[in-house]
């Protein structure tokens, strides 16, 4: 499906910065082109601006294993689902990193293991309708014996259980929707269509 548009129909007409703290809110005055050819009357509106995230996905390709981790989520809490979620290892990407770099420190921080190999799955945004945020995807081979239980960053406050699952038995728990959060589905449902590739590719010469 082609592009309808370019960066040349958006014409930003003004931003301030309602709110800096953890998190940063901005508003916007901009307009748009429309599909019918014509410009959108102007339009306010207000935007959680993130930075980039590293998400990676732990898999030992030997012990058909993947690695998660589990950790208490105040914004699933406050919008219904469960408190401690059970994701990827992700973290942001610091200043002067690249994704790739940021995605081999954070699998070490939250879970304890060294990246064998890394393969990019996709970029997305996990909230396109108001929030900046966009995230890099990637697999990472693993020894999935070497995880540990329990980690984080004390200077973060973070909390997390390690928790190693056959591939199979993660796939189950995805079909039964245990799983709530949009990098963890992304993230498994890549990895359903590409096991069997990652596999051949990491196996072929071991």
């Amino acid at each position: 499906m082609k592009k309808s548009f370019d960066e040349t129909a958006v014409e930003i007409l003004g931003r301030t910065t309602l709110h800096q703290d953890w998190m940063r809110v901005d508003r916007f005055r901009v307009r748009h082109r429309r599909f019918a050819g014509d410009w959108s009357p102007e339009l306010d509106r207000e935007i959680l601006i993130r930075g980039e995230i590293a998400v990676v996905l732990p898999y030992d390709p030997v012990r058909d294993e993947l690695v998660l981790v589990e950790q208490f989520r105040l914004p699933t809490f406050v919008g219904g689902g469960d408190a401690w979620q059970v994701e990827p290892v992700a973290g942001m990407v610091d200043p002067g990193e690249d994704s790739v770099t940021a995605a081999k420190r954070e699998l070490a921080e939250e879970a304890g293991l060294q990246c064998e190999a890394l393969v990019k799955a996709c970029r997305f945004f996990p909230s396109p309708g108001g929030n900046s945020q966009v995230m890099d995807l990637y697999v990472a081979r693993v020894d999935s014996s070497a995880a540990v239980d329990l980690a984080g960053m004390d200077h973060e406050d973070e909390d997390i259980r390690v928790a190693t699952l056959p591939v199979e038995e993660a796939f189950a728990l995805l079909d039964a929707g245990r799983f709530q959060g949009g990098p963890t589905l992304i993230a498994l449902l890549w990895f359903a269509r590409h096991r069997e590739r990652l596999r051949a590719e990491w196996l072929g010469g071991d």
